[in-house]
């Protein structure tokens, strides 16, 4: 009597828990999910992407690390810069102190053999043109981008660098670049007494913009001003960066390896350049549109140095918004696919249960009309059915019939429609993982969080979703989806080189992790005020051109319209 009840008291509590709006969060159906839970799936992700990416450097005496380059170590000191946990902190300054240090030591021998090679030809004449063909400060467009390998990853719309064909043995422009994003690396970690790392990478720095004659910007860039918006949104990422650290650097080193123009040029150019919306076969060049808008806000924030706002350019996370929905879309469309096909799978199990037990009956029918049964011969005949392996092996076709709404068929072009499937082909719908990462970070980025972004959420929902156990995500391109998955035949990328194989793990481990804005670093509090009033002084929230798509919020979820 007057005791407590127990688990009455537990369940109400948990119940309490799940109205308090602060402790879940929602996705873009409504579905609601534990914030906590959450956060710690999140975590888990981070760490295991972290452990997985390492080991993939490591391997045959770092093999990965000197083929990607100076964007292997930059992945760890951008986790590091600017995680709420101190745990993933502390893991990956570790990591990129580790592989930043034995990437320099590669580079210097490199330098050393390059400077020898230059020693008696002069130290760099006027033109300074040396280590470097016509085609590289020609406008345009740098060598490196024309290559095969910079088409693959401006496709991926993936980083700063890719090995040129002859940048490692002589002095090049690519080199520089990567001595400028392995100096910011270096200087905001203040690895000064580490292996002297910053002066190692501070001195050929210098050789090299001297040799080469940097000064001249539109040879350092690989094209002028003037051509800037003529420029296709495929060759904008490796410039867009590479624009990017110059001004960065000149903001820590007060003007070190100065420039005529930079970020200020580029954005007015950027703000005619069309990007274009959602689906793939209606407008092919939405791959390298997406990639281009998120690495506009990378621009912004430095590598998500530092808080974005929305409100400083709409047009452009509405886009981003827009991109992230409609792989999300596609997402959901593939679940229910998956869906319709365990059902059908289910059915026929069903079926052929149903039937081995009319083959016994009709095999005990079978012997009595061999003992002189007409009856029994007549039921025998009656029962013949399909054989049990013919429907084994008919499974997977039939079950991707029922999926696509009919038995042994297509679909009608209403179904087809409905399904976004063109001609009624059974395939997934692609979802690129890599773009859906990207999204996601930008709009964390941005100060966004489950709790506050329905699409945020669905989001990091899917990323946690198909990471692997070892720590990799999947790593699948456009037009490799099959009728059994959305992440082709190979999904680990064996088949694939080295960038690829780690890009969709690398932003996807980025785009997981809470952040803490309110750290300081040695340049992100100046950079923050100088974008700021860059960002005033060309009016980038201005569009110059009418978009083809839209984005609507509404008071009771967001929705879009493309």
């Amino acid at each position: 009597m007057g005791g407590i009840d127990l688990q009455a008291a537990v369940k109400e509590a948990k119940h309490s828990a799940f109205k308090d709006p602060s402790k879940y969060c929602r996705d873009m159906c409504g579905r609601r999910h534990n914030l906590e839970e959450l956060r710690e799936q999140r975590f888990k992700a981070v760490m295991k992407g972290m452990s997985w990416m390492r080991k993939f450097l490591q391997k045959d005496k770092y093999a990965a690390l000197h083929d990607i380059g100076d964007d292997a170590p930059s992945i760890f000191f951008e986790v590091w810069y600017t995680s709420a946990d101190s745990r993933i902190r502390v893991r990956a300054r570790g990591i990129a102190v580790e592989l930043l240090v034995e990437y320099v030591r590669g580079k210097k021998k490199q330098f050393d053999k390059a400077m020898r090679k230059h020693k008696d030809e002069g130290a760099g004449a006027a033109g300074g043109a040396r280590g470097k063909s016509k085609a590289e400060v020609e406008p345009g467009g740098s060598r490196r981008e024309k290559t095969a390998k910079a088409a693959k990853a401006s496709k991926a719309g993936k980083g700063k660098h890719d090995n040129a064909d002859g940048g490692d043995d002589d002095l090049s422009i690519d080199n520089f670049f990567e001595y400028m994003f392995l100096i910011r690396s270096a200087h905001e970690m203040e690895l000064e007494g580490e292996e002297d790392v910053c002066p190692v990478l501070m001195h050929m720095a210098d050789e090299t913009y001297k040799r080469l004659n940097l000064r001249n910007t539109d040879a350092l860039f690989g094209t002028d001003v003037e051509a800037l918006p003529a420029r296709s949104t495929d060759t904008w990422l490796l410039l867009l960066m590479r624009i990017l650290i110059m001004e960065f650097n000149k903001i820590i080193y007060m003007g070190k390896w100065p420039i005529s123009w930079g970020l200020k040029e580029a954005l007015l150019a950027l703000k005619q350049v069309e990007l274009s919306p959602p689906p793939y076969e209606k407008f092919p060049d939405f791959h390298d549109s997406v990639y281009l808008a998120t690495h506009i806000v990378f621009a912004f924030s430095a590598y998500s140095s530092i808080k974005t706002t929305e409100s400083e350019c709409k047009w452009l996370y509405d886009y981003c918004r827009v991109a992230l929905r409609y792989w999300m879309r596609n997402d959901r469309r593939n679940r229910k696919m998956e869906v319709r096909e365990a059902r059908a799978l289910a059915e026929l199990e069903l079926e052929q249960e149903n039937k081995t037990e009319e083959e016994d009956a009709a095999e005990a029918v079978g012997e009595e009309a061999r003992s002189g049964d007409v009856e029994g011969a007549q039921a025998s005949e009656v029962s013949l059915s399909c054989p049990a392996s013919f429907l084994s092996a008919g499974k997977l076709s039939l079950s991707l019939a029922v999926s696509q709404g009919k038995r042994g068929g297509h679909p009608t072009e209403a179904e087809a429609e409905a399904d976004g499937e063109p001609g009624g082909r059974g395939i997934r719908h692609f979802v690129d993982v890599d773009g859906v990462a990207e999204a996601v970070d930008v709009l964390r980025g941005s100060g966004l969080t489950e709790g506050s972004d329905a699409l945020l959420c669905e989001g990091c929902l899917f990323l946690l979703r198909v990471q692997s156990k070892d720590g990799q995500f999947p790593v699948v391109f456009q037009g490799e989806e099959t009728a059994q998955s959305a992440f082709g035949d190979d999904p680990k990328g064996k088949k694939k080189g080295y960038y690829d194989r780690i890009h969709a793990t690398w932003v996807a481990t980025q785009a997981l992790r809470d952040r803490d804005y309110k750290i300081e670093r040695k340049g992100n509090v100046r950079w923050k005020e100088w974008i700021t009033r860059l960002l005033k002084e060309v009016e980038f929230n201005n569009l110059e051109y009418e978009p083809k798509w839209k984005c609507d919020l509404n008071p009771k979820g967001i929705t879009f319209r493309v």
